[in-house]
């Protein structure tokens, strides 16, 4: 998966630091990034390339190993030359270096943050950044906010040597995908697991099992990926404003995509190779 960096060491932790002429830049305007690709590869801005931004301008994001990436803070300054704005769907291409695609989606969950709290929603004064850690701050009332991450189930149905399989409805992304959905409030991930997989299809599930977890900065969530037994009739009602399709695949005839990206790819691989 995408947060999978071995052997390089991703460090989250905040540090109120200043950068360095070769720290990489975070850039968005938006959902788009600031960066350029050539050969698979993609590159993003470093701090020595944006002669119009000053460090007061940047905040420090995180590094991998000992390399620190920073996010713009200003992003309607005149950016730097031989870059442009791609869109943020350029991290599931499978660019390498593989760190610099999960510190973009990482960024570009901490950015959407910091563009959504400017303000205090207690009182609407202006919020200001903590130097001590990863928080904003209303000077006005003390409130603080610290970033939003909100739990999401993903689910493996099986039946026998089948998997659900489905589709999302009036989405861009348009491969295979599994029964998910967020986590409601006073929920376990189990009982959400459940409630989904009965509202988008109409099945019931039996045994569930956890797989592996991912952040996944599409949508600031933490992804739980579990696998379940269908509970009876596996006749499929589908919710059509969730989903385009849901239909039982055997084993032998499932097709994905050979990446190493996704949660929902990780798990339909373990199905299709009979280790899950």
């Amino acid at each position: 998966m995408i947060q999978d960096l071995f052997p390089h060491c991703f460090h989250t932790e905040y540090h109120d630091a200043a950068p360095r002429p070769d720290s990489v830049v975070l850039w968005f305007e938006e959902e788009k990034v600031l960066a350029r690709e050539a050969d698979g590869k993609l590159e993003f801005p470093r701090f020595e390339d944006c002669p119009g931004l000053g460090p007061q301008q940047l905040s420090y994001l995180f590094r991998v190993d000992e390399e620190e990436f920073f996010l713009c803070l200003t992003p309607d300054a005149l950016p730097p030359q031989g870059f442009v704005f791609l869109e943020s769907e350029v991290f599931r291409h499978g660019l390498r270096p593989k760190a610099h695609a999960f510190a973009g989606l990482t960024a570009l969950q901490v950015a959407r943050w910091y563009r959504g709290n400017r303000f205090c929603g207690r009182c609407g004064g202006p919020m200001r950044h903590s130097v001590r850690e990863r928080m904003v701050l209303c000077p006005r009332c003390g409130s603080t906010v610290y970033p939003k991450i909100s739990p999401v189930v993903i689910v493996g149905v099986r039946d026998g040597e089948n998997l659900l399989m489905t589709r999302y409805a009036g989405r861009s992304y348009g491969g295979h995908a599994l029964i998910a959905g967020f986590i409601e409030v006073g929920e376990t991930p189990e009982d959400a697991a459940r409630r989904e997989a009965f509202e988008e299809t109409g099945l019931r599930i039996k045994n569930l099992t956890y797989c592996a977890s991912q952040p996944w900065g599409y949508s600031d969530s933490l992804l739980l990926g579990f696998f379940a037994d269908l509970d009876g009739d596996g006749a499929i009602t589908l919710e059509e404003e969730e989903l385009s399709m849901a239909q039982w695949v055997p084993r032998s005839e499932i097709a994905v995509q050979p990446d190493d990206f996704s949660l929902t790819n990780y798990m339909i691989c373990l199905f299709r190779d009979g280790r899950a």
